[in-house]
């Protein structure tokens, strides 16, 4: 089973076969979008897309994406614009 493992205060992935980098970084990260190129340029030395079993992959710290408010700039109903 693919896991997060710490040593020394690094966070690493253990991999299962078939792992990719984009499964990780959704597991790990939630989304693989801004992350999945973290991801791997701190694992720059993969040489292949698909992982095998127990490969350690380095997990670094990608701050939390703050979320953003979506604002409502016009009335629709009141422009005559159905939705």
């Amino acid at each position: 089973m693919s896991q997060i493992v710490e040593q020394a205060g690094q966070k690493f992935w253990r991999t299962n076969e078939g792992d990719t980098l984009d499964q990780i970084a959704i597991a790990v990260y939630g989304t693989s979008a801004g992350t999945l190129e973290i991801l791997a340029a701190a694992n720059s030395d993969l040489a292949q897309p698909v992982l095998t079993s127990g490969v350690m992959l380095k997990l670094p710290d990608i701050p939390k994406p703050q979320s953003r408010r979506v604002r409502q700039v016009f009335d629709a109903a009141k422009l005559g614009v159905s939705k």
